[in-house]
């Protein structure tokens, strides 16, 4: 194939062409012929670019980035630019320009390509070379904004319209104005300057408003009314106010404020501007959060005179002068000085120093005092005097905390009132702090008003305690104690003994009086002051002195004072008080005895009776309440009054829980009985017999234990508590147990060996005396102690037949004893037996025992072969039997006996006597 024609070039194109390399230049390859263009000239097209020429402008190439741009552009590249009128040029650092007749368009690889032209092309092209690093290169084409258009650079941009004409706006102004976003033209508009340099720092105007830019300030808007009253100040605004600070911020009622460096405009429609500065602009301007804090202004500041100057803000007010410097009054403290009127600058002057936030509140100093505000408290003025006073004593954060009140006169002196006491002032005697117990004292005692008159001073620390004086006596405390007043006649013997460092120790009380004069009480003692002979003494001293003053302030409400000194005993002291004694000694110590169980004590002797001294106080308990003696034990509770209990009584009541538990409260002391004592509880009854111990009895075993005639009955006396069974309690006695069982809410009596048979007839004694022998039985061999009572009831005829009599046989087995180890030998008798239909008379041999306990305890071994388990036993089917009727018809089917009505005579005598109770 050939190869294609070389496209040709001519005339001034050609030339610059060929001046490029030609085909091998920067150009590469013609594409295309010469163009021509409608306004003169043409253009050809070439493989890298393309040139342009006409009469006035010369041939120029266009190619690489900046081509890219003006060809992108099309057929407006023409209007809007016109054509090249130079060639490319390299300003360094990767960057190129090329001008046209409207314009230029930059190129680089960080911004691309992009045209400036126009207005915005003039403005830029006024900085000359200082534009490149002033502005950097256009980062975008123009935009429409607002009425004009606006050309972005890499370090700011320039804005231009027909009313405001071409403006740059660059470094952190332009950063400010960028970050108001889209609200920016709403707000301030388009910029009517360039930025110009102003004190400390830049500002440039916008259409409805400035940014003011500085390195302590970064950018600022001012705009609006604000921005209008700053604007007017002219150079005086940077200049006295400084560069605004911070934003302009709208408050909720549309009013207006803008932080200056050293200042301040706030503006309402109410009230127009107020402009803040000078010392009291300072002031504000030092303040943390000024606005916030103190609120706008709402008038200018004030000449007070003397080089001071007020300002009022809506919080509060600033004050300034050169010797106090610049402070704010506000808050409590600030209504607490304006309500003082002008008398506050006559009192206090003025603010020396800033508010000053306490744990509780907040005071400031003024030239002559200070003022504390609390809200619980409100604001008061301390000053003078009581203010050195105060401020001595760690004012707020000390004993006394925050004044309640301002100073009051009273009395020829004056006092103010602090949470924690008064300071109280008098001329020649100066300050006296009165707090605590000594201030409840003295104000019972009127106060300044008062016998006391004013202090002396404040309280003085002695040993154990305080003291204070005052111009008509002396009060004295102690810990957990209240003051007390010492004066007079008692007072001067008071003194005499050692005050409280004596034998007395502290007052415990104020003078009182009595019918024959006044009396005091100490810790250890009271004086009294008689009219007819002076002063006696009393004194509560040693282990009775530690034992009263340990009982603190309830001492005098339980024993009263003393009527008598200590008392000596064998083993002890006492003493003797309106309400009682106390008694001590070193083994046991002290002990108040009082009251309905100390009248019970005194009247069984006292320390010198069985129950010896007290070694405990009385003690609350259950709704009543008890003491503790060496040798016992008094109780006590209303609607029962005293009972003492002691010995085995009380090792038994202890052991069951005393008051708390199913005894209670006693009823009575001890009781002599046959054979032992007894106690009556609410709850029972306690048993006691020589050499033995004491035992309750109660309830449902206790009531049956009664109705036996209790320890005067068969049972004897209790050998055992009631203990729990599997299916209620049981407790033992003397001669026997009483039983008591869940299953039939039934009491069961037991009589064991150890008393004699009852006589004929007695039945219910004959059913308790054998009861015991049945039960042993069925113990041992499952036979219902019901049936063998029942069985034995009818084989002895109660016990009198004379085979019972004689041989102690009570159910009628005969011999021989088939290896029973409780058989003694045989007897031979006549019987009765059942045979065809009647009874013949038979002699038989029968089985003879050495008591009635063995002959029950053969009738289980007979009936079970020693084993209820046997199943070779031919009454084996009674003991698989559930209840006593079964068992009797079993072992009446098994032949037990000849007679065929044998089962229900055994049943009916069962449930006749209620048997059933006593099986176990």
């Amino acid at each position: 194939m050939a190869p294609s024609a070389q496209i040709a070039t001519s005339g001034a194109i050609g030339d610059l062409y060929n001046q490029l390399g030609g085909a091998n230049g920067v150009l590469g390859a013609a594409t295309s012929s010469e163009t021509a263009l409608s306004g003169g000239g043409a253009w050809q097209q070439f493989a890298n670019g393309r040139i342009y020429w006409s009469q006035a402008t010369g041939a120029h190439a266009i190619k690489g980035g900046i081509g890219d741009v003006y060809f992108a552009m099309g057929d407006s590249a023409l209007t809007d630019i016109g054509l090249p009128t130079g060639d490319e040029r390299d300003l360094g650092n990767g960057m190129w320009v090329q001008q046209f007749q409207n314009g230029r368009i930059f190129w680089s690889g960080a911004t691309g390509g992009h045209a400036t032209n126009g207005d915005i092309a003039a403005a830029y092209a006024a900085l000359g070379d200082s534009a490149y690093s002033y502005l950097g290169l256009p980062t975008a084409d123009p935009v429409s904004v607002r009425s004009g258009v606006m050309q972005s650079f890499q370090s700011g941009r320039i804005f231009w319209s027909p009313t405001t004409g071409a403006h740059i706006v660059h470094g952190g102004i332009n950063d400010t104005y960028t970050s108001l976003g889209s609200s920016a033209f709403a707000d301030l508009g388009l910029p009517t300057s360039d930025e110009a340099a102003v004190a400390n720092g830049w500002a440039q105007q916008f259409e409805k408003g400035s940014i003011f830019w500085s390195y302590a300030t970064a950018g600022v808007v001012v705009h609006g009314n604000i921005g209008a009253i700053y604007a007017s100040l002219g150079t005086d605004g940077p200049a006295s106010l400084g560069l605004p600070s911070g934003q302009v911020t709208t408050l909720a009622d549309g009013s207006q404020y803008q932080q200056f460096q050293r200042g301040l405009i706030y503006w309402s429609q109410a009230s127009g501007a107020r402009i803040v500065h000078n010392g009291i602009g300072d002031t504000f301007a030092a303040m943390a959060s000024a606005p916030s804090a103190m609120g706008m202004p709402t008038g200018d500041e004030v000449d007070l005179g003397n080089g001071a100057w007020m300002q009022q803000f809506q919080n509060g007010r600033i004050y300034w002068s050169g010797a106090t410097g610049g402070h704010a009054i506000k808050g409590g403290i600030g209504d607490t000085f304006a309500a003082m009127g002008d008398s506050a600058y006559g009192l206090l002057g003025l603010p020396t120093g800033d508010e000053v936030s306490l744990p509780a509140g907040w005071y400031q100093q003024f030239q002559g005092g200070r003022i504390y505000w609390f809200g619980p408290t409100g604001g008061h003025m301390v000053r003078g005097g009581i203010g050195d006073s105060y401020v001595n004593q760690g004012a707020s954060t000390g004993l006394l905390g925050l004044p309640t009140s301002s100073e009051i006169s009273a009395d020829g002196g004056s006092y103010q009132v602090f949470q924690g006491g008064r300071i109280y002032w008098k001329d020649g005697l100066g300050s006296g702090t009165v707090r605590g117990a000594m201030l409840d004292a003295y104000l019972s005692m009127n106060a300044s008003s008062g016998l006391l008159a004013f202090p002396r001073g404040g309280e003085v620390a002695i040993a154990g305690g305080a003291l204070q004086d005052f111009e008509g006596g002396r009060l004295y405390w102690h810990p957990n104690s209240y003051a007390y007043l010492v004066r007079g006649a008692i007072g001067a013997t008071y003194d005499a003994w050692g005050g409280s460092s004596g034998a007395l120790g502290f007052a415990t009380s104020n003078e009182n009086p009595t019918a024959d004069g006044t009396i005091q009480s100490f810790q250890n003692g009271t004086i009294a002051w008689k009219n007819s002979g002076g002063t006696v003494v009393n004194v509560v001293k040693g282990g009775i002195g530690d034992t009263f003053t340990a009982m603190g302030n309830s001492a005098y409400g339980l024993l009263g004072l003393p009527t008598s000194n200590e008392i000596t005993l064998p083993n002890g002291w006492y003493q003797q008080f309106q309400g009682g004694r106390i008694y001590w000694s070193g083994p046991t110590g002290g002990h108040m005895v009082r009251g309905g169980i100390g009248d019970s004590y005194i009247n069984q002797g006292a320390s010198t009776g069985l129950l010896g001294l007290p070694t405990s106080s009385e003690i609350s308990a259950d709704g009543g309440s008890y003491q503790v003696f060496q040798g016992g034990r008094i109780y006590w509770k209303d609607g029962l009054g005293n009972a003492t209990v002691r010995g085995a009584m009380l090792d038994e009541y202890l052991k069951l829980g005393a008051s708390s538990g199913l005894l209670q409260f006693p009823r009575a002391g001890e009781a002599a009985i046959n054979g032992g004592v007894s106690q009556d509880f609410e709850g029972g009854r306690i048993y006691w017999r020589p050499n033995n111990y004491a035992y309750a009895v109660r309830g449902a075993v206790g009531a049956t234990y009664f109705a036996w005639g209790a320890s005067d009955g068969a049972l004897g006396f209790p050998t055992s508590d009631e203990a729990p069974t599997d299916d209620g309690t049981i407790q033992t006695f003397q001669n026997g147990t009483i039983a008591w069982k869940n299953s039939g809410g039934t009491v069961v009596n037991v009589v064991n060996t150890g008393g004699s048979k009852p006589a004929a007839g007695d039945e219910a004694g004959y059913i308790r005396w054998v009861a015991g022998f049945a039960q042993e039985e069925q113990r041992r061999y499952r036979v219902p102690a019901a049936v063998s009572i029942a069985q034995s009831i009818i084989e002895s005829g109660w016990g009198q037949s004379s085979l019972t009599a004689v041989d102690n046989n009570y159910f009628g087995i005969k011999c021989p004893a088939y290896g029973s180890p409780f058989v003694s030998g045989c007897t031979s008798y006549s019987t009765s037996e059942w045979v065809n239909g009647g009874y013949v008379t038979i002699q038989a041999g029968f089985r003879s025992y050495n008591s009635a306990a063995d002959s029950f305890l053969d009738h289980g071994y007979f009936l079970s072969l020693g084993d209820p388990t046997n199943s070779a036993n031919r009454y084996y089917p009674a003991f698989l039997t559930t209840n006593d009727q079964d068992f009797v018809r079993a072992i009446a089917n098994a032949g037990y006996a000849t007679d065929p009505t044998y089962a229900s005579k055994i049943i009916s005598i069962m449930d006749r006597y209620n048997l059933y109770q006593y099986d176990v």
